[in-house]
């Protein structure tokens, strides 16, 4: 299990470990703007086929994957060996109720993957799930990890925000109906080169069902090339103005995103 960070600002409201809890029924219907909906989780799977360039029979890890709706989607279209891997329990349940046998569901901390290596010709964080940790070396054990379980020269694909135009463009409040009883409401402000966010999901029925904080580190695209670099990868792109979401909604992270592939060649450098 992780333990807490003893590098976490002290003077943060948001607990270190806030992504053990928040992914669950609830976060279903506040997020479900975008991870429910079918036609984006589509487009981010052209993205994926895209960018990795494997064949259909490639072992791929669908890493911080959530409910896999990524790799079903894959599935969907003919893919075969896919992984995904989550702490979710409820997330990882909820996609396995589908049934697909093409995807296997694991659970684990993504700093300690339960995986041999050379075991993936591709990597794939999507959609954000990339950036929780305030201690940038956190986030680095993860892009390590990623290249201890990648083949030699297998690819690595990080979907992440536009830290740069997030920061310019975010809004410090905003709140939206997720369905006809339940409101979100979502106070930003800047913290350890991310935004800290605490957000308050209320019912119309029942009031305040949920209060909970989170943080997401933003990048430039100068800040992550450095990172994936230190980590072991050679040949990195970054990939800007790929921005999926037609919408005047504030989407917050989503709104905004940027693509960095890379190829697994050297060994990480020591932090």
């Amino acid at each position: 299990m992780p333990q807490d960070n003893p590098d976490s600002p002290v003077n943060s409201p948001v607990d270190p470990e806030w992504w053990k809890y928040i992914f669950d029924e609830i976060y279903l219907i506040t997020d479900a703007r975008t991870i429910g909906n079918e036609e984006l989780t589509r487009s981010e799977a052209d993205l994926i086929e895209h960018f990795l360039g494997v064949n259909r029979d490639d072992p791929i890890l669908d890493l911080c994957g959530g409910q896999g709706r990524h790799s079903l989607e894959l599935a969907r279209r003919g893919y075969t060996g896919l992984t995904t891997l989550d702490y979710s329990e409820y997330l990882l349940k909820l996609g396995a109720s589908s049934g697909h046998s093409d995807v296997r569901f694991i659970r684990a901390d993504a700093r300690r993957l339960p995986i041999r290596e050379n075991s993936y010709r591709a990597v794939a964080l999507m959609a954000c799930s990339f950036g929780y940790f305030a201690d940038d070396c956190q986030n680095a054990v993860i892009l390590q990890e990623a290249w201890r379980v990648l083949v030699p020269s297998g690819v690595l694909l990080v979907d992440i925000a536009d830290g740069d135009k997030v920061a310019k463009s975010i809004a410090e409040n905003s709140w939206h109906e997720a369905d006809s009883d339940i409101l979100v409401l979502r106070k930003r402000k800047s913290a350890s080169g991310g935004l800290e966010v605490r957000e308050l999901v209320v019912s119309r029925k029942k009031g305040l069902i949920r209060e909970s904080s989170y943080f997401e580190k933003l990048y430039s695209a100068h800040s992550i090339r450095e990172l994936v670099d230190s980590s072991g990868f050679s040949k990195i792109e970054v990939h800007r103005g790929l921005d999926k979401l037609s919408s005047e909604a504030d989407l917050g992270f989503m709104s905004t995103r940027m693509i960095v592939t890379a190829r697994k060649k050297k060994r990480p450098a020591k932090r």
